[in-house]
Order: structure tokens, then C-alpha cells, then sequence
């Protein structure tokens, strides 16, 4: 990797200096910031912006941030301060609905308000009209809503940690309602942030719940947005006119940057977006990724250790100088090392060190690797017979477990999913000790394995009742026997709820104890599985609390209190071929 790389900026005078890297050219130029000023939109609506200036009077390139939380705490103002200072004008602007903003949050309906504003700027004496966006999660969210818009002045947008495939992430995962977006509905309810206020409500209590359609009301407040979702619980077409369509991606021709994280609970989002994009745009060679082994907040502020792992100096990057020198490139020409950044940029984790690839993600030449889960009939926990094998077994089997939606299998320590430390370790023995859980290891690996993309676990499952909710997660072994597991959540990084087995835009119950083949897609990883280590196959039919428990009786989803204990079975071998699919790179070049 040479030093004009995108993943070589360093994140203090110290690193620059360590890698013989100057810092910034740019000195940093005296600004003013002019506070709460109104955008009117076309209904009327006014919203509310500070905007950070360069000292000197002149038209400047614009920087917008549209936001639902605090545009004026200390990280925010240090942001707009940080880009006055090197030429442009910063907008830090509340979202409708949120802060000094007038109207009600709406946050499917972003998109017009992003083209008012970005077309208000535009015509300001202190814009030169080229118009550039940044910021992570809703920040994301709503460039992407603007550029639907195809404003004009529009130049380009860096949108990080994403939800854009609505009902496979939220409000409903793979037809699962996700608790975790309650939270967060919660959370941005009023006018202030009021993620504070989440520490005063008994979450644990208000999660178990039911039915699902009163748990905000023990929270205190009524959700609009929940109470839609538990309306339109089908991908139907209230969902897939707020998605991204094949036209929009055939109109949108904007340079981005797209950013995610291996540990992002919305790297789904940022790749599904990116990924349809890049089909149907005229536009491929503008498209770059970037991907860190980073959670959801470490997309804007990295961390070089998560959850007990220490991913090295070399994961934390400076990404305000990250995004300045793409903005330079894009926004005021300037001919910097923009130019020759691969087109995909991803940390790798097991090794610890950044990949470059010259197409975009995934790679091209990744190749289909299988496992073969296999047992005696007794997968249940690490302590079972289950295996990953590298043939088909012939002699046909099942594992059988009981799902309990009483006694659910926790993917997170704490039920505040917004609060301190609430994601724990990424050894999850805990989980795989449990005998309502199977569990399939492969042999230790005799090299090297390179997965680079989305596992699939194709499988063959039956139940005794007439739904039921499919979990996946691989993780490595490690020679002390930790199950290590990889992407967001500990657990559940692949799901399904049974009855949208034919498609997510429509449910179908099951017939009780008839064998019915389904896939899991999991989330898309790049990892070194080591020499000597085992890979696992982690299988249950809960991920709580981030995933509502399904009841397993069949009812309206979110509105049924009694439940049935399910037994919930596992076929392979035989007529039943049961497996794990990897895309991998057995060997680096």
C-alpha cells in the first residue's frame, strides 16, 4: 500500500510523522458561524441551519449535514469549525421536526426537504453552487434521499452506515419486527435528543412485552411509526415506494463515497444501496467503498479496539481529513490523491490490515467454497455431534431443538441497544453452550481462508408449529476453543421468519412437521479464518432482544400473547443436503 492511499491517512501529527506522511497542507483560516437561520421548504415549513464561514467574504463550496440529533454539541461544532477553516461553508442542519426546526419528523419523506435546501444554498451569496453532503446512519439516509431528488446543484454525497432496504433491515428484519428500531424511534420522538431518557425506562421489561402493538405504550408514548409497521407487515407497496428504485439508480450520476463497517448493524444497507447503484447507473467509476472493522458510531469516530479485540493503529482513521480530500477533489478540483484511490478500500479482519481491489465490491474472482452440515442426530451446543464436512453426507439426519419464546436466546447483554457497552464481547461461547442451539464445526483448517462477501446457509428445517424464526451466525474457533462471531450483533447476523420463506412480500404459513428448504443470507464479511482454527455454524430460533420472538402460533404478527413452545428440527444428509456457502479466496496473489 503506498502512502497515497485512501486508508493510509493518518489520524494525528504523531501517526504522520511515524509514516513520514505531511499533515494537511491546509492552514487553518479564521471563520464565523452564523446561528439558526431559516430554509424555507415548499410547504411553508421553515427548518433551521448554523452555518460555519470562512472569514473572508466569497462564494465557497457548501458542505450540508442534514441531522435528527444535536447539530450544536461539541462534536458538531468542532466538524463546522474544521471545514470553514479549510475553505468551505458548513451547514449543520436540523431535520423537520428536530431542534429549532419547525413541522413533524418524517423520516420517509426527507428527500424534498434535502432538494429545497440543497437548491436554497445554491442561491446564497456565499455559495459558488457546488454542493456536497456528509454524515453517518440518518445523516446517510437522507443524502441519499436527496440525490432521489436529482438536485441540480447536487455534486456529490458520502453517505455511511445506511438503512435503505427497508423490511430487511427495519423496521422489519427478513420479516422479524426488530426491536431495536423501537428504541430509536423513541429516541428521536420529540424535538431534543432524548437518548439520555432511554436509562430511565425498565427495557428489559417493556422488550418482553406483548403483544407488540402496546409496547410503546409502556414506554409512555405512542410510536406513529411502530404502529405503521405492524400494519404493513408484508414488503408491500407502502415499502417499496420508500426504497430505491431501478429508475432513481438510472438517474442518480453523483460521485460517492460509501461507507460502512464489518461490525456496522447497517453494512446491509450501505451494500444493498451501492450495490443496486452500481447495476443500473451509467456512472460505475465514481462509486468507491469504503469498509473498517468498525461498528455503526465508528464509521464517523473509529476505535481501534472493539469488544475485546484490538484491531491496531492502522484501523483508526482520520476520517474528517478522509472526507476533506475527497470534497477538495470533487467540490474545488484540486488534484489530489483522490485520484488514484481503488475503487474499493476494506479491512480484513483476522490479519488486521486494509485491501485494495480495483473493481468494486465484492470481488470478481471469489469462489464458492461448501460445508456439509452433518451429525448423529445430536447438534444441540458446542458439546453435540455437529459437523461441517467438505463432502455431502449420504445417511440422512435431523436435530431437533426446543424453542421456548419464554426463554429466548440473548444476542446482547444489555437491553438498552443505545446504551454504554451494551454489544458485549464477541466470544460467544455463551450462546453455543445452550441446548437449544446447534452448533456445526468444521476440522481445523489446514490454510488459510479468505471470506470476502455474504455467507448463505441453505438448509432444510421443519417445525411442529406453523411458524417459527430461522438464526444464523459462523464464527471462528480459535485453538482455545472461543467461538469468535463476526458482524454486528453476537448473534442473528443471518434470519428469516418462516412463513416469508417464498418471499418477503407475502407470508405463508407452514404445514406442522413438513420439510421445507430455506436460505439465509448473512451478513457480508472479510475475514481470515487462520490455520488451525475451525469455522462454526451457529443455528436457533431466536436472536432477542434485538429481534421480536415469534410466538410460533401463526397469529397477525404483533398482535398475539399466547405462545407455543415450538420443536424445531434441522435435515440433512441424504435427499436433505443441508450446507454452508462461502465466497473466499483460498490464497492472496
Amino acid at each position: 500500500m503506498n502512502q497515497n492511499d485512501l486508508t493510509m491517512t493518518p489520524n494525528s501529527k504523531k501517526e504522520a510523522d511515524k509514516n513520514n506522511i505531511p499533515s494537511p497542507s491546509s492552514k487553518p483560516r479564521p471563520i464565523r458561524i452564523i446561528w439558526d437561520i431559516k430554509t424555507p421548504m415548499r410547504d411553508g415549513v421553515l427548518l433551521s441551519s448554523d452555518i460555519y464561514l470562512p472569514q473572508k467574504e466569497g462564494k465557497y463550496p457548501v458542505i450540508l449535514q442534514r441531522t435528527p440529533y444535536e447539530n450544536s454539541s461539541k462534536n458538531a461544532v468542532q466538524i463546522g469549525k474544521f471545514f470553514a477553516q479549510h475553505g468551505y461553508v458548513f451547514v449543520w442542519q436540523d431535520v423537520r421536526g428536530r431542534g429549532d426546526s419547525e413541522g413533524i419528523m418524517d423520516q420517509y419523506g426527507e428527500g424534498q426537504d434535502g432538494f429545497d435546501t440543497i437548491e436554497w444554498i445554491a442561491q446564497q451569496p456565499w455559495s459558488n453552487g457546488k454542493i456536497g453532503m456528509q454524515g453517518g446512519s440518518y445523516g446517510g439516509a437522507v443524502q441519499w434521499d436527496a440525490a432521489r431528488e436529482l438536485p441540480p446543484h447536487l455534486v456529490t454525497i458520502t453517505p455511511a452506515s445506511i438503512v435503505s432496504n427497508l423490511m430487511e433491515i427495519v423496521p422489519f428484519t427478513k420479516g422479524i419486527p426488530n426491536l431495536e428500531e423501537l428504541q430509536w424511534e423513541f429516541m428521536v420522538s420529540g424535538k431534543s435528543n432524548q437518548q439520555e431518557l432511554l436509562t430511565a425506562i425498565d427495557w428489559e421489561k417493556v422488550l418482553f412485552h406483548l403483544p407488540l402493538n402496546t409496547m410503546d405504550a409502556q414506554i409512555g408514548k405512542k410510536i406513529p411509526n411502530w404502529q405503521e409497521a405492524l400494519e404493513h407487515p408484508d414488503l408491500d407497496e407502502l415499502w417499496k415506494t420508500r426504497r430505491l428504485s431501478e429508475r432513481e439508480c438510472s438517474q442518480i450520476k453523483i460521485p460517492m463515497l460509501h461507507i460502512s463497517g464489518w461490525h456496522d448493524d447497517s453494512i446491509m444497507g450501505t451494500l444493498w444501496a451501492y450495490e443496486k447503484l452500481l447495476k443500473f447507473t451509467s456512472n460505475r467509476d465514481q462509486q468507491y467503498l469504503l469498509i473498517g472493522p468498525w461498528n455503526h458510531g465508528g464509521t464517523r469516530c473509529p476505535k481501534q479496539k472493539l469488544r475485546g479485540i484490538d484491531y491496531g493503529t492502522q484501523s483508526v482513521l482520520d476520517m474528517q481529513e478522509i472526507h476533506l480530500k475527497w470534497f477538495d477533489y470533487w467540490l474545488k478540483g484540486v488534484h489530489n490523491e483522490v485520484a488514484t484511490w481503488k475503487k474499493t478500500q476494506v479491512f480484513m479482519l483476522g490479519k488486521n490490515e486494509w485491501k485494495q481491489f480495483d473493481d468494486h465490491w465484492p470481488p470478481s474472482d471469489n469462489k464458492s467454497f461448501e460445508f456439509y452440515l452433518s451429525s448423529e442426530g445430536t447438534a444441540n451446543s458446542s458439546k453435540g455431534t455437529g459437523r461441517l464436512l467438505l463432502l455431502p453426507d449420504s445417511v440422512e439426519k435431523k436435530d431437533t431443538f426446543t424453542y421456548d419464546p419464554k426463554n429466548p436466546v440473548l444476542n446482547y447483554v444489555n437491553f438498552n441497544m443505545h446504551g454504554e457497552d451494551f454489544e458485549g464481547s464477541f466470544e460467544i461461547n455463551y450462546v453455543t453452550e445452550r441446548d437449544d442451539v446447534l452448533v456445526y464445526t468444521s476440522e481445523p483448517v489446514k490454510n488459510d481462508i479468505i471470506i470476502r462477501g455474504c455467507p448463505i446457509l441453505e438448509f432444510h428445517g421443519s417445525s411442529d408449529c406453523v411458524d417459527t424464526d430461522w438464526f444464523a451466525t459462523i464464527a471462528e474457533v480459535n485453538n482455545e476453543g472461543k467461538a469468535i462471531s463476526f458482524g454486528a450483533a453476537n448473534f442473528g447476523t443471518g434470519c428469516l421468519r418462516a412463513r416469508y420463506r417464498e418471499s418477503l412480500s407475502y407470508s405463508k404459513l407452514m404445514v406442522p412437521n413438513q420439510i421445507y428448504k430455506f436460505s439465509l443470507l448473512i451478513d457480508s464479511l472479510f475475514v481470515q479464518i487462520k490455520k488451525g482454527h475451525s469455522i462454526q455454524v451457529i443455528f436457533t430460533s431466536s436472536a432477542f432482544p434485538t429481534f421480536a420472538r415469534n410466538l410460533n402460533t401463526g397469529e397477525k404478527i404483533g398482535y398475539g400473547t399466547d405462545m407455543k413452545i415450538a420443536h424445531n428440527s434441522l435435515h440433512h444428509g441424504g435427499k436433505y443436503q443441508s450446507k454452508l456457502i462461502l465466497p473466499i479466496k483460498t490464497q492472496e496473489k
